[in-house]
């Protein structure tokens, strides 16, 4: 600026430096407003009088925590050198396909599924590998011994895993003479002492009843890794789908669909559905969506969710803690945006779980494919009441759920913790985020613009 308003001193005779400052600080002025009108759409929150971060820093951050990753030489130029304001680069980023890749990131911490321990499915029992003749064959332990089987007892079996190529497997394993209609056959123990009443269909007896034909009950234990992985990204998934398609965020917990990639629609195709639902190949990574019956409901109802939080109790907190709460309910904050969850709450959601379940002797029970599990007859389903609305079902909750001033202010309570980095002041900034949840009512939950408010105000641009 000094060096233009030295130059004006040189070349104009009538040039005063009052009146250069005067004429520099209106167009100043012009462009501060100008900035604000094209900001004015977007409802923004917290006016602080904190100092506030910009330039260089300003898009450092927007782009780490809208795209995961530093911004480009061309946007720093921009910045540094033809002075742009970061926050115009807030659309391009939000539009970006590293914004969907952040969305996912979010809901995965979000909701924490932690499938990082193949125990956790309790289905399947483990194939060991090995070499014979240059050529692998899967044996399982129990019923072929610790070091496997001999060359002359080895088969040729279509794996469930790749239902057109032959793999070599001992015989014993694939246990042909019994199925999962063998509930109830006596097998001796391993010490022979008595004998026990076995069933198929627990994990810890596929041992007595052997693999299955396709090697069905039992599975490799690397497989299984990427199956559970992918199981608990299927609701992080539904999210990313949700925003990319601009559908309302209440469908996180409403829709009837969900997200199939080929490795978990082998999971649930070949271990435990009767109608299966394919959507490729057990090594295609490519999710797509997937219909399901109307007893689902959104995250609520994703196989890594009720996995995961098994119980209806545990369901329930998981539940409040992710979508009313947004904290452990065991938190103790006495901010009111935090709302309490009493036992009564709590029991009263469970029961619009309606005791989901992962196997059942009860023929009444109704099998859910392509999610695997069991829902109890429902002539035999009680009605549970939340938030002054009744209904039957985890549908019925949803709903409810998704009308509710608790889900949108915790929606946007959320991502306030996650890109402010702390919980709101309850003097400063609770009124506020409730108006924002408001708005993001009338915006008809669109995701995208929640995000933009939260980071075009002063609390996200707070100087660290």
């Amino acid at each position: 600026m000094l060096r233009h308003l030295k130059h004006l001193e040189k070349r104009d005779p009538a040039f005063t430096w009052a009146g250069g400052l005067m004429g520099w600080g209106v167009w100043v002025a012009i462009a501060f407003l100008l900035c604000l009108l094209s900001f004015g759409n977007e409802k923004t929150i917290l006016a602080q009088d904190d100092p506030v971060l910009s330039g260089g820093p300003l898009l450092r951050k927007l782009s780490l925590d809208l795209r995961g990753r530093i911004p480009a030489r061309a946007e720093v130029d921009a910045v540094l050198s033809a002075g742009k304001n970061p926050l115009e680069f807030v659309d391009e980023f939000i539009e970006s396909p590293d914004f969907l890749e952040q969305v996912r990131l979010y809901h995965r911490d979000k909701v924490w599924p932690n499938f990082d321990n193949p125990e956790r499915l309790h289905y399947f029992d483990y194939l060991q590998e090995m070499e014979v003749d240059g050529q692998t064959v899967y044996f399982h332990p129990y019923t072929d011994g610790a070091q496997g089987c001999k060359p002359q007892q080895i088969i040729s079996v279509f794996p469930y895993w790749d239902p057109s190529t032959k793999v070599n497997v001992c015989e014993k394993t694939v246990g042909a003479f019994t199925t999962l209609s063998s509930v109830g056959t006596k097998k001796p123990t391993p010490d022979k002492k008595k004998s026990y009443k076995f069933d198929c269909t627990r994990r810890w007896d596929v041992r007595y009843c052997g693999c299955g034909e396709t090697l069905e009950h039992c599975t490799v234990y690397k497989r299984t890794l990427t199956q559970l992985k992918d199981m608990g990204d299927e609701g992080p998934r539904m999210a990313v789908e949700i925003i990319r398609l601009n559908r309302p965020y209440t469908d996180i917990v409403t829709a009837q669909w969900s997200m199939r990639s080929g490795p978990l629609s082998h999971l649930y195709l070949e271990k435990l559905s009767t109608t299966p639902v394919y959507v490729g190949d057990l090594f295609d990574k490519k999710w797509r969506a997937v219909g399901r019956k109307p007893v689902h409901s959104g995250y609520l109802t994703s196989a890594g969710y009720l996995r995961r939080f098994g119980t209806g109790k545990d369901w329930s907190v998981k539940t409040l803690e992710d979508f009313t709460h947004c904290k452990p309910l065991t938190d103790g904050s006495t901010n009111p945006l935090f709302a309490s969850a009493p036992d009564a709450l709590i029991s009263n959601v469970a029961q619009f779980h309606q005791g989901w379940l992962w196997k059942s002797t009860d023929r009444n029970s109704v099998q859910l494919p392509p999610f695997f599990g069991f829902l109890p007859n429902a002539d035999n389903r009680d009605t549970s009441e939340f938030e002054g609305q009744s209904g039957q079902g985890v549908p019925a909750f949803a709903s409810i759920l998704a009308g509710s001033e608790s889900f949108r202010r915790c929606t946007v309570v959320s991502l306030f913790q996650y890109f402010v980095g702390r919980d709101p002041d309850e003097v400063k900034e609770n009124a506020e985020i409730l108006k924002l949840a408001d708005w993001f009512r009338d915006v008809n939950f669109d995701f995208k613009k929640l995000v933009k408010s939260v980071v075009l105000s002063r609390a996200y641009r707070r100087t660290p």
